[in-house]
C-alpha cells in the first residue's frame, strides 16, 4: 500500500504498507526510477543504519552515501554508541521499528491502547500511551515526528517542490499514524500477492511451521484489511504482485495516474541509482529484471496446498486468488 499525504515539508510523501516478500522492492525501484519519484527503501531502518553505519544501495556507507552523507550532515544527525551520551544533535535511533521494547503487562495493555486509538483516530489516548519513555508507543511516536523532521532535510535536496518521496517501511502501525494524523488526504495504492507466494518465500527464511506460517500470512492480511476500511474508495488502488510482473506498462501506468505524474518508459530499465534502506537483496541484485517468482507451484505438496485452501483460502480469493 501506498500512503500519500500533505506534510509541512514541500515535498509528497508516499508510504509503502504491504506484507514483507510481496514485491515491495520490486516496486519501489520500478516507481524510483520515475524522474518525479524518489524511492527512499524502508525509511523506518534511518536510526539503525546510523548506529550501525549501514550500507545504502548504492554501495557506500549511509554516511558516505552522497545523498543520505549530504541529509545527516543537515541533520547534525549523531547517535550515542551504547553507555555513551549524545554530544550533539537529534537521536533519529527512534526511525527504527522497535521491537526491543519491554513486554511488562504494563506495556502490553499500552500497546493495545496505543493500537486502539490509532484505529479510531483519539489523539488524546495515543498521548497517554506514548507518556513512557521506554515502552512501544512512546518510540512509535517519536520516530513519527523524527520522520517530519527527516523528510524536512530531505526536501532540501530536491530542486522539484513536487518530487514524490516513496516510504516502503509496510508498518500498519505507521498507516494508522498516518491516517490518524491527515486522513482526508490519505491515498493508498495496495500492493498484494498470492499469499502462497508469500508463504513460500517465509518458510525459507524462517523457522516457523507450515501451518504458523500461513496463520501469520493471515493475521497480517486482516490487519492491513481493517485499515484500508477506513480509506475513501476513491483514494485507494489495488496492484497484484503477479499483474505488475506479467503487464509492467498496464499496471505503472495506472500507479502513476493515481500518483498524478506522467508514465515513463525508464521506470522499466530500473537504472537508479537508487538511495533505499533495506528492501530485498536478491530482487536489488537480480540484473534489474521483472521476473515473476511463482515458486510456491512447484515447492508445495498437495496437502500443503489442501491445507492453505482450509486455513486462509478465502482470504485469498477476496485479494483475487
Amino acid at each position: 500500500m501506498w500512503v500519500f499525504y500533505t506534510t509541512e515539508v514541500n515535498n509528497k510523501y508516499v508510504y509503502l504498507s504491504s506484507l514483507p516478500r510481496s514485491g515491495s522492492t520490486l516496486l519501489s525501484m520500478l516507481l524510483g526510477s520515475h524522474d518525479n519519484l524518489f524511492a527512499a527503501g524502508e525509511f523506518i531502518l534511518f536510526g539503525q543504519a546510523l548506529r550501525a553505519s549501514s550500507s545504502c544501495t548504492c554501495g557506500s556507507t549511509i554516511y558516505e552515501c552522497d545523498f543520505w552523507g549530504t541529509v545527516i550532515h543537515k541533520l547534525n544527525a549523531k547517535v550515542p554508541t551504547r553507555g555513551q551520551e549524545q554530544e550533539a544533535g537529534r537521536n533519529f535511533e527512534t526511525l527504527v521499528y522497535p521491537f526491543d521494547f519491554r513486554k511488562s503487562l504494563l506495556q502490553r495493555s499500552l500497546i493495545k491502547l496505543y493500537s486502539y486509538s490509532l484505529i479510531h483516530r483519539n489523539r488524546l489516548l495515543s498521548e497517554v500511551a506514548a507518556i513512557p519513555e521506554k515502552g512501544y508507543p512512546f518510540r512509535m511516536k517519536m520516530a513519527f515526528q523524527n520522520t517530519l523532521a527527516v523528510l524536512d532535510q530531505i526536501s532540501c535536496c530536491f530542486s522539484d517542490p513536487e518530487t514524490i518521496f516513496l516510504d516502503s517501511s509496510k508498518t500498519v502501525t505507521r498507516l494508522n499514524q498516518l491516517y490518524m494524523q491527515n486522513p482526508f488526504q490519505l491515498k493508498v495504492i495496495q500492493l498484494v500477492r498470492d499469499g502462497r507466494g508469500t508463504v513460500n518465500s517465509w518458510l525459507k527464511s524462517g523457522s516457523s511451521s507450515f501451518t504458523e506460517t500461513v496463520n501469520s500470512w493471515r493475521f497480517h492480511i486482516k490487519s492491513h484489511r481493517r485499515s484500508l476500511k477506513k480509506i475513501k474508495p476513491e483514494n485507494k488502488i489495488r496492484v497484484r504482485y503477479e499483474d505488475l510482473c506479467t503487464n509492467p506498462v498496464s499496471e505503472l501506468t495506472r500507479l502513476c495516474d493515481f500518483l498524478q505524474v506522467s508514465y515513463q518508459e525508464t521506470m522499466l530499465r530500473m537504472e537508479g541509482p537508487f538511495h533505499m534502506l533495506g528492501g530485498n537483496p536478491g530482487t536489488m541484485e537480480n540484473n534489474r529484471v521483472i521476473q515473476l517468482d511463482n515458486e510456491w507451484e512447484r515447492m508445495f505438496t498437495q496437502d500443503q496446498l489442501t491445507l492453505f485452501d482450509k486455513l486462509a483460502g478465502p482470504l485469498n480469493k477476496e485479494l483475487g486468488y
